[in-house]
């Protein structure tokens, strides 16, 4: 009978704007939950009549399904945590549920409001965000720099960074073609430069030199063991012959106040290159000299200059090399103007935090030292079909045969940020009015059924 028909169609449809209602409100309860993907709900209609006369299909009853929105990004917020973390676009995260139990298997979400997190069950520290789920990694190949490796839980070592000896020094800077120096000479004294052939500046000719001389900077060093030493560095040019070929001498201050006069002051960094006594006049320096040409291009190739023992203030260190790269052009000071004075040691450092970079959402150790040392790679993931995965507790997803298999992909990171909830509450409030409205209907739709139904037995009365 259709008034039968018709009540249970309502009966149906209360259940299905039930069920809508239900979809509103827990986007309204997480209008304000990191990372969260509304539900939307689709509404289907039901045929009940199996008559082959289109005219004679009535229509039917109504079935509601959820609608996921997991595609669909949300604002992102700026946070002061460093270790916060949104996706721009498409992708998701790899989390653990909990890093000490791997049968739970991976899992996958938005909410990137992770923070260091103690674990004391083993004494391990993880970036984990508010529902519990610890971000995972690959490790960062120190020699090369990229990841390697299957997808971990990233722990975070907060052991101090032991000191590392100085191994390199670059040094980059142009010379000028006319040094300005106290004595106002273009070239070192004629007479005292002998003193200096063999490439020692004694502690007699120290004031001589500096009249002669100009600085070129100065760059601290390490030992093994984290023990620093500045080393300064002074220019002197000795020839230039007739063709514009000039000779140049890199010194080092071993002692600022050596004791005897014989002592030495300063010592020369050597090049290569050997004593040229063919041009006029002759080179200077017994070896090690700098030279350039008319162009102020340098003739010898310093990349790799050894520097055997170096002694600063009787402290030794050895087995450096430093890369140079000078030039010789005119400067309107007459000074030596230094482009890069760098090495790569350091002391001892502690840990002081961690840091991610934006765009290749790399995790960095950052320590007291000044040192920073890429540790982890944050990869990112995407699904073919990411509307089927499996919703489960806190904002995370899990695999399913119809959402496919996690894809690595290049995805954008913004650190210091937070993707905020999908929801639009003007949105669910429209909705939650019209859904309240067939509610409404739907039952009034079963008030009339039912009074039909009365008036129909009162007529056997």
């Amino acid at each position: 009978m259709g008034i039968l028909t018709a009540m249970n169609s309502a009966v149906g449809g209360l259940g299905a704007q039930s069920f809508a209602l239900e979809n509103i409100s827990g986007n309204i309860a997480n209008s304000s939950t990191t990372g969260f993907k509304r539900k939307d709900t689709s509404f289907a209609d039901l045929v009940r009549s199996n008559t082959s006369n289109p005219a004679r299909v009535s229509s039917g009853g109504v079935t509601a399904t959820s609608r996921s929105t997991i595609t669909l990004d949300g604002d992102i917020q700026g946070s002061a945590v460093d270790t916060h973390l949104a996706i721009n676009g498409t992708g998701f995260f790899c989390v653990s549920a909990d890093p000490l139990d791997g049968s739970l298997g991976a899992r996958y979400t938005r909410a990137g409001d992770f923070e260091q997190y103690y674990d004391s069950r083993n004494g391990a520290t993880y970036l984990r965000n508010g529902s519990g789920y610890s971000l995972m990694g690959q490790t960062i190949d120190q020699a090369t720099g990229t990841p390697i490796g299957n997808k971990q839980v990233i722990t975070i070592d907060k052991t101090s960074q032991s000191a590392k000896a100085t191994e390199k020094l670059t040094y980059k800077l142009n010379l000028p073609t006319v040094p300005t120096t106290k004595a106002n000479a273009a070239v070192y004294v004629p007479g005292a430069a002998s003193v200096l052939a063999a490439g020692t500046v004694p502690k007699s000719e120290a004031d001589t030199f500096m009249n002669n001389s100009i600085a070129g900077g100065s760059v601290t060093i390490y030992d093994a063991q984290g023990t620093p030493s500045v080393v300064q560095l002074r220019w002197a040019k000795f020839t230039e012959d007739s063709t514009g070929r000039s000779e140049w001498g890199l010194f080092y201050r071993q002692a600022e106040n050596p004791t005897l006069a014989t002592d030495p002051a300063w010592q020369q960094i050597k090049t290569t290159a050997t004593q040229d006594t063919t041009s006029t006049p002759n080179s200077a320096l017994a070896s090690g000299a700098f030279f350039f040409d008319n162009k102020g291009k340098q003739l010898t190739d310093t990349s790799a200059i050894s520097l055997g023992t170096i002694t600063v203030e009787g402290k030794t260190f050895t087995g450096a090399t430093m890369n140079a790269a000078a030039t010789e052009y005119a400067d309107k000071n007459g000074q030596a103007t230094t482009n890069q004075l760098t090495q790569d040691g350091y002391a001892t450092g502690e840990f002081e935090g961690v840091s991610v970079d934006d765009n290749s959402g790399i995790v960095s150790y950052n320590y007291s030292n000044g040192q920073t040392v890429k540790t982890w790679s944050i990869p990112i993931v995407a699904f073919n079909g990411a509307s089927y995965l499996k919703a489960e507790d806190g904002g995370a997803y899990t695999e399913t045969i119809r959402s496919g298999g996690p894809i690595d992909i290049d995805g954008a990171l913004s650190s210091s940020a937070l993707e905020a909830s999908n929801v639009d509450i003007s949105e669910e409030f429209t909705k939650l009015i019209v859904t309240q409205q067939a509610f409404s209907a739907n039952s009034k739709v079963i008030t009339t059924a039912d009074q039909m139904m009365s008036d129909i037995l009162q007529i056997i009365r």
